[in-house]
């Protein structure tokens, strides 16, 4: 069936959901993502891979969307698929959001070569491939051959930075543009955002440390002159992915009998815990990507810690929403925090926020409304 066959006007769109499920920024883009597409169309997601825990991330409530269907099993998806193209719908198949980086092994490098040849399958049935906000990074030659033939068959890939670009590029994979952060999606709340802050403080530590350049020491000399240059401050250690936990705890033990009002909160299997958890903060200092944006939604300032010379999607997002101010050196051996009571998020921030959240809404009208008849 080829992709100029019949179309009635109506659209379907199949999505399975497959990704990190003890990280709480995987659940905040996939739920997004779900968002961004039912709104426009009938949508029709598999969660059969996702633990309880996960599904209720999405928060997916059929009965308040009636455009959002569960649909259990990859063969009862891919019929599915088959019988409404047949119908005549507008029939396209989401790929997951995430971060596409490092080697595949042997097993795996068969196993997603069977994917693609998957993908090619649909794409022969008349199936439209979307992946909307993939990021990649330097990948080993099996992974890179997977990523060169699976962009070849999807008609509708964006990325969500530049590096992304940079690294398909040098692939001479083909990609269409680029598209924010789904976590742009989130409903800020610019007022609490904007407003000064005067101690007592509350700052969020949320760190991954298992990157190589990121010692744990850099970390723990960090919170050590927090504490020492703002003594009237609490803390709380949030772990935003599972992996992260190990440290965060073992932070939270090192402090808890050094000064009151410390904390240590295990956020990775709830979307709804971190936001609560981050409400009530003022700072968040973090090297984690969604930790820092879904903190700063909630009206948290944003403090990135990156590695020197590293981290540098972390360093383009914020150059994008005009907060590279709130950049900073992990790497550093000695931190001046006397700015951090004046460090604050500024109106022309919120414009450059408010213009990622119309770009998404562009970029998925362009893929699933700009062809209706």
């Amino acid at each position: 069936m080829s992709n100029k066959s019949r179309y009635t006007g109506n659209v379907s769109v199949f999505f399975l959901l497959k990704t990190q499920f003890e990280n709480v920024g995987d659940a905040l883009i996939n739920k997004a993502l779900l968002a961004e597409i039912s709104r426009r169309a009938e949508t029709f997601v598999d969660v059969t891979l996702c633990p309880d825990h996960f599904v209720k991330n999405l928060n997916v409530r059929t009965e308040s969307n009636p455009k959002l269907h569960l649909k259990t099993g990859i063969l009862p998806l891919f019929f599915a698929m088959v019988h409404k193209r047949l119908a005549g719908d507008k029939t396209y198949f989401v790929l997951p959001p995430g971060g596409s980086a490092g080697e595949k092994s042997r097993l795996s490098y068969l196993f997603n070569l069977a994917y693609n040849c998957y993908l090619a399958l649909l794409k022969a049935l008349g199936v439209e491939l979307v992946s909307v906000g993939v990021s990649y990074d330097d990948m080993g030659p099996r992974f890179a051959r997977i990523v060169r033939g699976r962009a070849r068959l999807v008609g509708h890939h964006y990325v969500r930075d530049d590096l992304s670009a940079k690294t398909l590029n040098g692939l001479a994979a083909k990609f269409a543009g680029l598209v924010p952060d789904l976590a742009f999606t989130l409903p800020f709340d610019f007022n609490r955002l904007f407003q000064a802050r005067s101690a007592p403080l509350r700052i969020a530590f949320s760190f991954r440390t298992d990157k190589e350049y990121v010692g744990r020491e850099k970390v723990l000399r960090l919170v050590e002159q927090v504490m020492q240059s703002l003594p009237q401050i609490s803390i709380v250690f949030v772990s935003q992915v599972q992996r992260d936990s190990e440290f965060m705890r073992l932070l939270y033990e090192r402090f808890k009998n050094v000064k009151k009002n410390v904390s240590f909160e295990e956020t990775a299997f709830s979307l709804k815990n971190a936001t609560d958890v981050y409400r009530d903060c003022d700072y968040i200092f973090s090297n984690r990507l969604h930790a820092l944006l879904l903190a700063s939604s909630t009206g948290v300032i944003p403090i990135a810690m990156l590695s020197d010379g590293r981290d540098n999607k972390i360093r383009g997002v914020f150059d994008d929403v005009k907060l590279n101010r709130n950049v900073f050196n992990l790497d550093k051996d000695d931190f001046e925090l006397s700015w951090l009571e004046t460090t604050h998020v500024s109106e022309i921030s919120r414009a450059s926020i408010v213009d990622k959240k119309q770009c998404i809404d562009d970029v998925f009208d362009r893929i699933f409304l700009s062809q209706r008849q």
